[in-house]
């Protein structure tokens, strides 16, 4: 990585162990995907144009950790989450959440779910004013939100902004 990337804010690996995502702190919070055995930058893409860090984290898919299988995984932070594919391992494609008609909030975390018997599956997403939002994973869109907790306090961000801040971690059981 050269200077312009001034630094790491997310790193997260597949979970079948084949790859490494990076997102830097340059001014497009670039993602890349690493075959990291190899050293070989597999992808490098726009995670999110602004004043870094504006991705908070990498989440993979865990339901799809078969060997060779190149997986799905998300990023997520000011006002977005992002879902990534591949068919093969070296073409990353990605779409933004659709927040439909609910408020679009800063994601502080972000969690699969396990696969439906009918193949439907699900992300949870921990916003900053305390909310969960359940995101269809396939059309990657909010379809409910739910009241979790109250907000957390408000802090000033790196863009001089104020927001709500809270904890960072989701974990499904």
């Amino acid at each position: 990585f050269g200077k312009e990337a001034r630094g790491f804010c997310a790193l997260g690996f597949s979970p079948n162990g084949d790859y490494l995502t990076v997102v830097t702190m340059d001014d497009n919070n670039s993602v890349h995907v690493f075959d990291w055995r190899s050293g070989v930058d597999l992808c490098e893409a726009d995670g999110l144009k602004g004043q870094p860090p504006a991705v908070n984290g990498v989440e993979w898919n865990p339901y799809e950790a078969a060997p060779g299988v190149a997986g799905s995984f998300v990023t997520f932070g000011r006002r977005h989450l992002r879902k990534w594919t591949s068919a093969d391992g070296r073409t990353w494609s990605s779409k933004n959440l659709s927040f439909g008609s609910l408020l679009m909030q800063n994601i502080l975390s972000a969690q699969w779910l396990p696969p439906r018997a009918n193949g439907t599956q699900f992300i949870v997403a921990g916003c900053d004013n305390g909310q969960l939002y359940l995101i269809d994973a396939d059309k990657v869109k909010v379809i409910k939100a739910i009241d979790a907790h109250a907000p957390g306090p408000k802090s000033v961000q790196p863009n001089g902004s104020l927001a709500h801040i809270g904890v960072r971690g989701l974990c499904a059981r």
